[in-house]
């Protein structure tokens, strides 16, 4: 599936980029969230921020990434 490995991809380059420039437990902030994903993967390991121009993304952070602990959203 596409959109999976995609996901896949952006998520592993996301992981790689940050480990290497962000102490463990530290914080990052997601500019472009979209759908969140990069910020979904990267909430188990450090304190993550989101931010988007599109409503939808803010629904979404604000539902995955706030409101839920990350063994929660894992179990979606």
């Amino acid at each position: 599936d596409i959109a999976f490995t995609l996901f896949e991809c952006k998520s592993t380059f996301a992981i790689i980029i940050v480990s290497e420039r962000t102490p463990e437990n530290g914080k990052v902030l997601d500019l472009f969230a979209g759908s969140c994903s990069v910020s979904q993967f990267l909430m188990n390991d450090y304190t993550v921020f989101t931010n988007d121009y599109q409503k939808y993304s803010y629904i979404t952070a604000k539902s995955l990434i706030e409101y839920h602990d990350s063994s929660t959203v894992n179990n979606l």
